[in-house]
């Protein structure tokens, strides 16, 4: 909601850029922690999530320091939807709550494969301006 707010209102701003996918990161990561400890869900998802998003963070710094944001996309934000949708789930259905949690996991990877294809296909046009 925010991130729409900002873009209706032209408040978007580099540092909103990178901040904004943190909280969300920070906000996941603690729902997932929480139904880890009441064993609605395995540890290795939160470990997963906690190892790919450590890559991401640390990447967009290192990203933001070299003035580059890589704003989110629907990849991205899928894997979120895939998320809170299996974190619905989870007290209604548990069965199918952690099938739709796998797939927001596999869908977490994809979206950083995806961010990954994205950084290097901007790093080789940057470096090969004529192509």
């Amino acid at each position: 909601m925010d991130g729409y707010i900002a873009r209706k209102y032209n408040l978007v701003t580099k540092w909103g850029m990178v901040i904004d996918p943190l909280a969300d990161k920070l906000m996941l990561l603690t729902v997932l922690i929480c139904l880890a400890i009441k064993g609605y869900i395995p540890l290795i998802v939160v470990i997963l999530i906690a190892v790919k998003d450590s890559l991401m963070i640390i990447s967009g710094v290192f990203l933001y320091k070299k003035n580059t944001v890589i704003p989110a996309n629907i990849f991205g934000k899928a894997s979120t939807l895939l998320f809170y949708l299996s974190i619905f789930m989870l007290p209604i259905n548990k069965y199918i709550g952690n099938i739709v949690l796998k797939i927001a996991v596999i869908s977490a990877f994809v979206a950083l494969i995806n961010y990954s294809i994205i950084y290097f296909k901007n790093r080789k046009l940057e470096s090969n301006p004529s192509q």
